[in-house]
């Protein structure tokens, strides 16, 4: 369902209306056609509906005092969030568990009783990233971030390659995500057996990388991100 802010003449449009879905990135306001999934039992989809009927089940156990301390964790404007046209709304206290559990299970963590206490992380500082590519298809990355940032939280990281335009070919680019439990390390590294339709990686293709804060409560910052081009083995 598509939400929209009213102006005069509409000033803004987000979500899937008919056969398109409207939606914004950093830099503008786009449309692209609506498309079903070809495999809604992937391995991936079934991992998600596991995790959602983990939290759900959590949920369900929670007793009606501990539910009431999730609703008021939501009522509080503290506690708003921005949706997708810059307006700050409120969760219920449900989808605030639900939000908290995610990255709780993503760190290995069982999803927790109690809402969070702490505030939410600030986004690190990416001072600097690196991606090569060695024999045998290996690729390493090395972030590197504000000096013991990550003492007390977890850091979630998604990374991703896009192919070069020499390439000519679409669909070629992965996406991982990682978690460390907290360190007071100035730097994380990165190894991946590298594989797309060409069997490696291309040089200069290029290596994007995405890391947020979260506290043991699940509750997360929000994301620092860098691209670079893909070098050789230094």
């Amino acid at each position: 369902m598509a939400i929209a802010k009213f102006s005069d003449i509409i000033g803004d449009l987000s979500g899937r209306v008919s056969g398109a879905v409207i939606a914004r990135n950093l830099h503008a306001t786009y449309a692209r056609p609506f498309r079903t999934s070809t495999n809604p039992d992937s391995i991936s989809q079934a991992a998600h509906r596991s995790k959602y009927s983990r939290i759900a089940t959590a949920w369900s156990a929670l007793t009606q005092l501990q539910r009431s301390a999730y609703d008021a964790y939501a009522a509080d404007t503290a506690n708003y969030v921005t949706n997708r046209l810059g307006d700050d709304v409120p969760l219920s206290g449900w989808q605030w568990f639900f939000r908290t559990s995610q990255n709780r299970i993503l760190c290995s963590l069982a999803p927790t009783n109690a809402p969070p206490t702490e505030a939410v992380p600030t986004a690190t500082t990416i001072t600097l990233l690196k991606c090569w590519l060695t024999t045998g298809n290996v690729n390493h990355a090395q972030i590197w971030f504000t000096p013991g940032f990550f003492t007390n939280y977890y850091a979630i990281i998604s990374s991703s390659f896009s192919p070069t335009i020499a390439a000519l070919v679409k669909n070629t680019g992965f996406r991982t995500t990682r978690v460390y439990p907290p360190f007071a390390g100035l730097s994380i590294g990165l190894t991946t057996n590298v594989v797309n339709l060409f069997g490696n990686l291309i040089l200069n293709s290029t290596f994007h990388c995405r890391i947020a804060a979260a506290w043991p409560s699940g509750l997360r910052g929000p994301f620092a991100q860098a691209s670079i081009p893909v070098t050789s083995e230094p």
